[in-house]
């Protein structure tokens, strides 16, 4: 692998040359070998060579727990292969310091983690043995102290994220508990709201917005006020973001059997409780040819190639990796959720002599977004022939081989029909 810039290669030595490893492309070997180490046996060489391939070459770029802890040899130290975690907390204090206890485990293996506390009662509010509650924020200090002393994967602190309904009695104290570097609290979290359709519609129309918890109303404010307050906050200190739960749920492929209710620390993933983010993206810009002369095009044909391998890699990777909580490990192997992503748009549309945001720019996206969209599926689909469709489709009621309710799905159903209809065959 040849680095353009003598900080890329420093960087990398640093952050993924960990293990003992003489040269950068030795890395992508031994992941490689990790990897494909579990495929059938007349299989497991050209599949290594493969995945090797991919990232010698550029094509593909492992999420960075793959980078730094996939190897064979690496059994002193953590075989964690996956960025991120989320949990649930339950409105007790038995709930509370088990949740602690689960943080704690994912991040000394150097995982993030992303949890909600809309559970939690507000503060003040009574509790079953008579005294007051003190509300999540109290409960998110004690996660962050947590999460300041563990040294996560051996030289990270563990990076987190909470979540707040937007009806929530305590939601203003929320939004506005990070104040940047004028407090600097809570700084091992990012925080976010989440938003529902009715709250939109009400800051639209000027209207009320109840407060409340367990269905008792808390208080009644204007939604605008709200939304003027988080904006502002998000503004001037980055903080809190917002998590639009009702499209989520919209486009939730298994809306059937779990909501989507929660996201990792990046928010990047909306994510299911007890669930990770097993994640590559792709490096658009090796797949431009002839950059930035009139001639320049994408090689439509070697994506699809590439998204095949990637997702073969990441299936991979919830059966070599190990798993900080049984719960997290039975979820992912029910079914089986991996992030395929991208990095480079800009550079590529620069590369191809597209301005970003122009109509140009916009049909490309297009295409390249369904391309990557469709491909993903079709190599999942391939790889329940081979392998088995995900337990979690074979488990629910309503089966002849897989669910209806999958495919009846708002996100789902918006696939090309032959893939709609080999999922339905195979999973």
């Amino acid at each position: 692998m040849k680095f353009l810039q003598p900080i890329s290669e420093e960087i990398f030595r640093q952050k993924y040359m960990i293990n003992g490893e003489k040269e950068p492309d030795q890395v992508f070997h031994d992941i490689a070998v990790e990897l494909a180490r579990l495929e059938k046996d007349d299989k497991r060489a050209q599949i290594q060579q493969a995945f090797e391939n991919l990232m010698t070459q550029g094509y593909l770029i492992p999420g960075g727990r793959i980078m730094a802890n996939a190897r064979s040899y690496t059994h002193d130290k953590s075989r964690n292969y996956n960025n991120c975690f989320t949990i649930d907390i339950e409105d007790s204090m038995e709930g509370i310091y088990k949740a602690v206890y689960e943080d704690a485990m994912i991040s000394r293996m150097g995982g993030g983690v992303g949890f909600d506390v809309s559970k939690l009662r507000p503060e003040g509010s009574k509790t079953t043995n008579g005294g007051e509650a003190s509300g999540p924020l109290s409960f998110l200090r004690v996660f962050d102290a947590s999460a300041k002393t563990i040294s996560s994967g051996g030289a990270r602190r563990a990076a987190h994220i909470a979540l707040l309904d937007v009806d929530h009695p305590d939601i203003f104290k929320f939004i506005t508990a990070k104040q940047g570097d004028k407090d600097k609290k809570l700084t091992q979290f990012n925080i976010s709201v989440r938003i529902t359709d009715a709250f939109m519609k009400a800051v639209e129309e000027d209207a009320d917005w109840q407060l409340k918890f367990n269905g008792q109303v808390y208080q009644t404010v204007k939604a605008r006020d709200l939304y003027e307050a988080l904006a502002q906050n998000a503004y001037k200190n980055n903080d809190p973001g917002v998590f639009f739960i009702d499209r989520v749920e919209r486009d939730n492929n298994a809306w059937w059997a779990f909501k989507m209710d929660r996201c990792n620390p990046c928010g990047e993933i909306p994510m299911p409780p007890y669930s990770l983010c097993d994640l590559a993206a792709l490096n658009l810009t090796m797949f431009v040819i002839d950059p930035f002369t009139p001639q320049a095009r994408f090689d439509f044909a070697k994506m699809t190639g590439v998204i095949h391998l990637a997702v073969r890699l990441l299936d991979d990777v919830l059966d070599v990796t190990k798993y900080p909580l049984e719960k997290i490990e039975e979820f992912s192997k029910q079914w089986r959720r991996i992030g395929l992503g991208f990095t480079g748009l800009g550079d590529t549309l620069a590369m191809l002599g597209m301005k970003y945001g122009e109509s140009e720019s916009i049909a490309f996206c297009d295409l390249f977004g369904r391309t990557l969209r469709d491909e993903s599926y079709r190599a999942s689909v391939e790889l329940a022939k081979e392998k088995g469709m995900a337990p979690g489709l074979k488990s629910r009621r309503l089966f002849s081989k897989v669910n209806p309710l999958l495919l009846s799905g708002a996100f789902i159903s918006q696939l090309p029909p032959d893939i709609r209809k080999d999922i339905g065959k195979y999973g």
